[in-house]
């Protein structure tokens, strides 16, 4: 267990006691004797922490873990239970098998049910019909460090002398290859850069690599992602259009405006289209390229000033005001 300090506040960041996993069971009565079991002893875990800490009123938030506190023991029962989804759980093999229906427990038994996007919302609406539209948002003031003209450029960057094109974020199974490429292709007078983690074929990764204008520099902490934006000319958000990114909120986009970052991207969930007066979005890899070029030739200080503005619309500081006046709860 530690502590982090912040504006006055102090967060915990707290490992539970260990459970058995019974994700690879059927459903059933074992898995139910065994859920309920796991759920004991995290009820326990619980006690124990609200009596070392003197807790005794507190919001219990579920972020997208249906599998634990399927019931509360009697002296561990919240103010508030809150079920909030960030994902489609059905889309996801493991995640599925038994989430679907613990999370449609989840539903009839919170208090209150948020969600990240409006496709979550209208998911969400088969389980209960009260569902709070709750999406990701931006630590303003860390992304708009970009904007210090004193900022330290990255040593990766050391020694590139073009434009630079960033995707950050996972490069997962959501990021269109196809656009990558052609992007790669079609701008040879700039850098594509990936900083975050990946997970990609290792054939389409390798072929990446074989781009002289291709450059992976990692997963970063989010306190340096300023310093790479910083240094960017386009932001991209290329994800394929499919059933798991037509429930994600782009939460990268207010990370990329903030910094003063213009952005490319395709219009994979309803969400997106929020942003469709700053942010052009298309499907094909051609007119992607051809945005970029655009985004870079018709960039100004007026439009940056515009991205400022709609970043602060979507900050966690708004967002936990929302969150508290769903709740009805003063925070």
């Amino acid at each position: 267990m530690y502590a982090v300090e912040h504006e006055g506040h102090t967060f915990w960041a707290i490992k539970p006691w260990m459970t058995i996993p019974i994700n690879s069971l059927s459903p059933g009565n074992l898995y139910n004797r065994l859920s309920w079991y796991n759920d004991t002893r995290m009820n326990r875990f619980l006690a124990t922490l609200y009596a070392q800490q003197e807790i005794k009123d507190q919001v219990f938030i579920n972020a997208m873990d249906p599998w634990f506190f399927r019931r509360f023991f009697k002296k561990n029962v919240p103010l508030r239970r809150v079920y909030y989804t960030l994902d489609d759980i059905s889309e996801v093999e493991y995640t599925s098998k038994h989430g679907v229906a613990l999370e449609r427990e989840k539903c009839r038994v919170a208090d209150v049910v948020f969600a990240t996007s409006t496709e979550l919302v209208k998911l969400m609406k088969v389980n209960r019909e009260e569902v709070y539209l709750l999406p990701n948002a931006v630590d303003f003031d860390l992304f708009h460090r970009a904007t210090n003209p004193n900022i330290q450029r990255p040593k990766e960057f050391e020694g590139i002398d073009k434009p630079i094109i960033a995707y950050v974020g996972h490069l997962d199974y959501r990021v269109d290859p196809e656009i990558l490429f052609s992007i790669l292709k079609n701008h040879p007078d700039k850098y594509l850069v990936v900083v975050g983690p990946e997970s990609w074929p290792k054939e389409d990764f390798e072929r990446l690599k074989t781009f002289k204008n291709f450059l992976f520099v990692g997963p970063k902490k989010i306190d340096q992602l300023p310093n790479y934006l910083a240094f960017t000319s386009v932001g991209i958000i290329p994800f394929l259009l499919t059933k798991v990114t037509k429930s994600i909120y782009p939460l990268k986009v207010n990370e990329y405006l903030a910094a003063g970052v213009t952005v490319v991207a395709t219009p994979f969930s309803g969400d997106m289209e929020l942003f469709s007066d700053l942010v052009p979005l298309t499907t094909d890899s051609l007119q992607f390229c051809d945005y970029i070029q655009k985004e870079i030739d018709t960039d100004s200080s007026e439009k940056k000033e515009l991205r400022f503005k709609r970043a602060q619309e979507n900050t966690w500081t708004k967002r936990v005001k929302e969150f508290w006046d769903v709740l009805g709860l003063k925070s």
